[in-house]
């Protein structure tokens, strides 16, 4: 009985589903329809004219662009897009130890939040190892090159911040200009010369905020020769930083492979007469010094027998800072590779800067960048008189053949060992490495 209750069981279980054929459920199916009607609902409403007007406004930063902008026939030549970059990141600082507010010139700025570089302590003569100390001299050297690269990476980031946003119509952005032109001045003053070494490593041919750094780096190197104060080199470095500033708008001639037009070199030679007018109207600056640091500026393509740009000035009537970065920029440009032709050696760039001593420049100040820089400038190699090769450290200035030198391991020494050749009797420079690998960024 149970077996046929279940057998009753199962067959009303297979009558119950025969029910739902009889419905054949396409009598649900005028139910989908509904369905769909309500997911088309969004479908019709996808295309929202709300957000499309809330996003017509985010391309107006792009009107900033004066360059396109303005219906002046000067500035016909597309200049960078305006999209300010941002100051480094904590992850992307080099040191994060090394970071606080910046200090000295920058403070008095319209722009106090912008971020600088702790400076390191400034080592007294009286606590320089040694040379013959050579561990603790070798580990002096070491902490001198971090600390010097910490410092340039930095001023990079925000020269690069700097002359962009300055190019973008932002006047208060001075601030990272000035943060840069104060801490190159106060590590030289501390007589850390790696920093001029960093300066001739070798970068991308398009990166001006780099060049514009070791521009800097290498005035205010020779001012330093010249006794300026430190007020003095500050400017001069913060007219070194800017010297390129009206160039940022023609990038685009500057980069490109094959040699300028006539009418491109005419347009080119503006950029200085450009970054006279964003300079004198920055903000935070008093006028008179926005106007001095504008003449600088202005003279640094000027060439001492007139051959310059943009009113041919000749001989004395350019500023002594002028001559000083103009020198600079070229020795710098020489050194570094460009789209359209190969670096120099630093040694035969320095001959070069001789051959041109009365006519390009004054004889006064090639003497300057002899005296400065050596024959031999920091991260240059040298072949020594004993058969080794060594690594120019630092320079003894005025002392133009005997800097102070590392020697690097071969066979023939077993540990590094560091000379001074201005001391060291008997030992000389006998020959240049030719092929110097002088590093990379």
């Amino acid at each position: 009985m149970k077996f046929s209750d279940l057998s009753k069981k199962k067959s009303g279980h297979f009558d119950k589903p025969a029910r739902p054929p009889e419905q054949k459920q396409p009598e649900e199916q005028p139910q989908t329809p509904a369905r769909e009607t309500v997911r088309e609902q969004p479908r019709q409403a996808q295309p929202l004219p709300e957000p499309q007007e809330t996003r017509k406004p985010l391309p107006e930063p792009a009107v900033q662009n004066t360059s396109d902008s303005k219906p002046d026939g000067n500035r016909s030549i597309e200049g960078p897009t305006c999209v300010k970059p941002c100051l480094p990141t904590p992850k992307e600082r080099p040191s994060e130890s090394l970071w606080t507010k910046i200090s000295g010139i920058g403070e008095s700025l319209k722009q106090p939040a912008v971020q600088g570089f702790e400076m390191p302590k400034i080592v007294s003569p009286d606590e320089i190892p040694e040379m013959n100390d050579t561990q603790a001299y070798a580990q002096y050297i070491k902490q001198q090159e971090e600390q010097a690269y910490n410092l340039y990476e930095y001023c990079v980031l925000s020269v690069r911040y700097g002359l962009l946003s300055l190019i973008c119509e932002d006047r208060t952005a001075y601030g990272p200009i000035a943060a840069a032109a104060d801490n190159i001045t106060t590590m030289l003053d501390s007589g850390n010369q790696s920093l001029v070494a960093l300066a001739g490593k070798r970068y991308m041919p398009d990166n001006n905020s780099r060049h514009s750094v070791n521009v800097a780096i290498y005035s205010v190197f020779l001012c330093e020769l010249l006794n300026m104060k430190k007020e003095e080199r500050v400017f001069v470095a913060c007219a070194a930083l800017l010297h390129d500033l009206g160039m940022q708008k023609y990038e685009r001639i500057l980069n490109k492979p094959d040699k300028f037009t006539q009418a491109e070199r005419e347009m080119v030679q503006r950029h200085p007469i450009d970054a006279k007018a964003i300079i004198e109207n920055l903000e935070g600056l008093n006028k008179n010094t926005a106007q001095s640091l504008a003449k600088v500026v202005m003279e640094v393509y000027e060439k001492y027998d007139g051959s310059g740009y943009p009113f041919k000035k000749q001989g004395e009537s350019i500023s002594q800072q002028a001559q000083i970065i103009s020198i600079a920029n070229v020795y710098e440009a020489l050194t570094h590779a460009r789209s359209w032709r190969k670096e120099l050696h630093q040694h035969d760039a320095l001959k070069m800067m001789l051959d041109n001593a009365g006519s390009a420049f004054s004889k006064k100040t090639v003497r300057l960048l002899i005296d400065g820089l050596s024959m031999y400038p920091p991260g240059s190699l040298v072949q020594l008189s004993t058969g080794d090769t060594a690594r120019v450290i630092e320079v003894n200035p005025k002392l133009i053949s005997q800097p102070k030198v590392e020697l690097i391991k071969n066979s023939r020494t077993s540990s590094n060992r560091f000379l001074n050749l201005a001391t060291e009797k008997g030992i000389l420079i006998t020959s240049v490495a030719q092929h110097t690998d002088k590093g990379d960024f």
